[in-house]
């Protein structure tokens, strides 16, 4: 790993392109003792940011300058202590232990980040392009990204002001920023390390902002929207053969097309289409162990217009076939054959 001293807290833009590890100490009274950056691809850089000790009121100036990089969705973790960031049109973010800043912006902007006497400073920063995301090893489609995620970018176009969230984030999180801060690994070892923990960092955090999507959004639904929910999953679950269609769902609930798979998805994690497929599954795991029924038959009763189809769905998600799991169960049924 490569070491720089530097008095200039914005210098890990440049640095960034020029390693693929580097340490920085700071010089002169700064608010944080030194940082660490790592190059994790083409698409993705980690910084931490931390000083081991408690900062005492005459060891720094009030702010110091901190930068975003264009073009790269950012996340912030606030891992200890407090410190507020001071946004280009005035707005103050206040950073505590277990805050989440997540923004996007197309362009390079300078920020302020003050500190108060005497806190310690612990900070992970990931930043990612969007396209890194859907790229290995992650590969997210954007119809599987948060709706949170969405809106940032969203918001490019609309209000640029606006394209930030913050949130807090769960232990889960915590115990993987917690790994990467703390990684025993050196060289060739410690990339790798880096890099698997970072693929968990994502998924841990796409999914806490997917569970505060779901929060937010039913929050917002009437009565009458959540009970309408309950029923179209009634009655999904009842007709998987000939399962009605997004439109007949939509004229049934009151809702629009758009608002029913927004709702629906953020209320159940996942598309209509995703649990009519989860809903077909499990009928079947149960018709397998429960039952001598054909498979031709059950592919039947389940909606599948060829029981080959049903076949390739089953073995794809359970790695089988379903005439094998059936017969891990004979013993107690009459043999089909």
């Amino acid at each position: 790993m490569a070491e720089q001293l530097t008095s200039d807290t914005t210098g890990w833009t440049r640095l960034s392109h020029r390693y693929d590890a580097v340490r920085l100490q700071y010089t002169g009274e700064l608010s944080v003792d030194y940082e660490e950056l790592y190059r994790i691809n083409d698409h993705t850089l980690l910084r931490m940011i931390y000083s081991e000790d408690a900062l005492s009121e005459d060891y720094r100036p009030a702010q110091h300058k901190a930068t975003t990089l264009s073009g790269y969705l950012t996340f912030v973790y606030k891992l200890a202590g407090n410190n507020t960031l001071h946004l280009p049109d005035k707005r103050n973010i206040t950073m505590k232990p277990g805050t989440l800043f997540i923004a996007y912006t197309e362009n390079q902007q300078q920020i302020y980040d003050s500190t108060p006497p005497g806190n310690v400073y612990g900070m992970v920063m990931l930043m990612i392009q969007p396209q890194g995301l859907e790229s290995p090893p992650l590969t997210l489609p954007r119809e599987d990204w948060p709706e949170a995620l969405l809106r940032l970018q969203d918001r490019i176009t609309v209000d640029p002001k606006d394209a930030f969230e913050v949130m807090d984030f769960n232990e889960s999180i915590h115990i993987c920023l917690r790994a990467l801060v703390d990684s025993p690994y050196q060289g060739a070892l410690q990339k790798a390390y880096l890099q698997a923990k970072i693929s968990e960092l994502i998924c841990l955090t796409l999914d806490n902002m997917q569970q505060r999507d779901r929060q937010q959004e039913q929050s917002t639904l009437t009565p009458y929207e959540q009970q309408q929910l309950t029923t179209l999953r009634h009655q999904l679950q009842h007709n998987l053969a000939t399962p009605p269609t997004l439109t007949e769902l939509a004229r049934q609930s009151g809702m629009s097309e758009s608002k029913l798979k927004r709702v629906f998805k953020n209320t159940y994690g996942m598309t209509v289409g995703e649990l009519i497929q989860k809903l077909r599954m499990e009928r079947a795991l149960n018709l397998l162990r429960s039952t001598s029924t054909p498979i031709s038959t059950i592919a039947e009763q389940l909606g599948y217009g060829h029981s080959s189809n049903f076949i390739t769905a089953f073995k794809r998600l359970f790695g089988m076939p379903p005439k094998t799991y059936q017969k891990q169960f004979s013993r107690l049924l009459p043999d089909t054959e």
